[in-house]
């Protein structure tokens, strides 16, 4: 396997625990949304070092956000793993906690803000794995869906390029010049703004490379 791409680890698949939607919104509306937004910051910053993706980095982010009983029985599983280690915590995964906690969490008098909640933000993070995974592995019922099939690659790809800092450039490379100039919205926007030319052009006239064909 390509050491600077790594799949990331699922509940289900460590512990044979099953995780649905309704299990994460569950989880997440015990937690005041201000600890969720504290914590993904926090657990975001530590993801963006060097070597933040390697074993040990990964489970040092666990034991400091996730509960100590999920985090020892996760660490037992993952060093009984026979194939090499991916990630527990990612980007996208955090993006995807956030988005849920906006939907879910609250901050009123009934929740504590006390470690204990803190701590139940990295089970989330756990948690939202599985349905990030249930959702990538669901076969397509649209028969047009080929179509949209390299944006939610490159998406997802996200996901799996964590070893490598940096390595999100690809996807945004992809949407920036592949499928940005596409859209009518930046068209309009760039009239506005006096951009006569296409980015691709305009690039090349600075650079002396075409960057919309293939290998230049």
């Amino acid at each position: 396997m390509n050491q600077s791409i790594r799949p990331y680890h699922t509940l289900g698949e460590l512990l044979g625990k099953k995780v649905v939607v309704a299990d994460l919104v569950q989880a997440l509306s015990r937690i005041p949304r201000s600890d969720v937004i504290r914590c993904i910051a926090g657990m975001t910053v530590l993801l963006e070092r060097e070597g933040a993706s390697e074993l040990t980095q990964q489970l040092e982010i666990m034991h400091g956000f996730a509960t100590s009983g999920l985090a020892r029985s996760i660490e037992s599983a993952v060093r009984k793993l026979n194939g090499p280690f991916g990630v527990l915590f990612h980007r996208r995964q955090l993006w995807f906690v956030l988005q849920m906690a906006v939907i879910a969490c609250k901050d009123d008098l009934t929740l504590a803000h006390d470690d204990a909640a803190a701590r139940q933000v990295g089970d989330c993070c756990l948690m939202a794995s599985d349905v990030l995974k249930q959702v990538e592995s669901a076969p397509g019922t649209d028969k047009d869906e080929t179509k949209h099939s390299i944006g939610f690659a490159m998406t997802a790809f996200i996901s799996y390029a964590e070893l490598a800092f940096g390595s999100e450039f690809i996807a945004r490379s992809h949407l920036f010049w592949r499928e940005m100039p596409q859209d009518a919205a930046i068209y309009r926007l760039m009239e506005q703004i006096g951009i006569q030319r296409p980015l691709a052009v305009a690039f090349e006239d600075k650079y002396g490379r075409n960057c919309s064909r293939p290998g230049e």
